[in-house]
């Protein structure tokens, strides 16, 4: 994915339309979410089964750092 995609380019264009400030819940970072975004594509995620893959991402990178 990093050799596809320019990722600075990309949030350039991105930012402008991303949410700031205090509206809500406070926005993940913009680099991050593209990516989940990129990687929900990719692999042709639903939402709820791409939030399901990050928290089991979480839990095993969890277990390896202990």
């Amino acid at each position: 994915m990093g050799k596809l995609i320019y990722w600075k380019q990309l949030e350039k264009k991105v930012a402008r339309y991303y949410p700031k400030g205090p509206k809500g819940r406070p926005p993940y970072p913009l680099s991050a979410m593209q990516r989940v975004h990129c990687m929900q594509l990719f692999y042709n995620l639903s939402h709820p089964a791409m939030e399901d893959a990050l928290s089991e991402l979480r839990i095993l990178a969890a277990a390896w750092h202990h």
